[in-house]
């Protein structure tokens, strides 16, 4: 497979994984089955939309993009599946909170460096701000979804940037 097929591949995953987590934004979570497979499908769709994000302004974003990739990757993966306690830790919350810090990291890595989409960045830090004010504000559900909503949005406009050109930009 070619880069550029590679790109436009990883690309798409990410817009439709922010696509699917901004309109899920609007559901009620149930725990149904069909709210679950939903969950999945969000949560490998980001796990890869976030490798081809990464993967395509990698020479750029350095050792510390590295590392703030490697931490939002893994709190993704973290997710997917069942929720549970690991040695008496909520491995969902660590993952969110994973996730959160390490978009936001990688996103100031992208505006530092001038590496990948400015927009993305600018929404991955935001997300991180409005969730955590929404819950010091006493106002967590509300955080959580502007936060969720502005999260997918940097997906979807990193990933049109991976999908039309095998990089991220602006």
């Amino acid at each position: 497979m070619k880069d550029a097929q590679l790109f436009r591949i990883l690309g798409v995953a990410g817009i439709l994984g922010g696509v699917l987590r901004i309109g899920s934004s609007f559901i009620p979570w149930d725990g149904s089955v069909q709210i679950e497979a939903l969950a999945f499908a969000i949560d490998v769709s980001l796990l890869f939309g976030l490798m081809g994000i990464y993967l395509a302004a990698r020479e750029a974003l350095g050792w510390f993009g590295f590392a703030a990739f490697a931490l939002a990757d893994t709190g993704i993966a973290s997710i997917i599946g069942p929720d549970t306690q690991a040695f008496g830790i909520d491995t969902y919350l660590a993952g969110v909170h994973a996730i959160a810090v390490g978009l936001a990291l990688l996103g100031l890595a992208m505006l530092l460096r001038r590496a990948g989409s400015s927009i993305a960045a600018l929404c991955w830090i935001a997300s991180l701000v409005v969730g955590a004010g929404g819950s010091a504000a006493g106002q967590a559900e509300l955080g959580i979804f502007a936060g969720g909503i502005l999260f997918g949005l940097g997906f979807v406009v990193a990933g049109i940037g991976v999908m039309k050109s095998g990089r991220v930009t602006s």
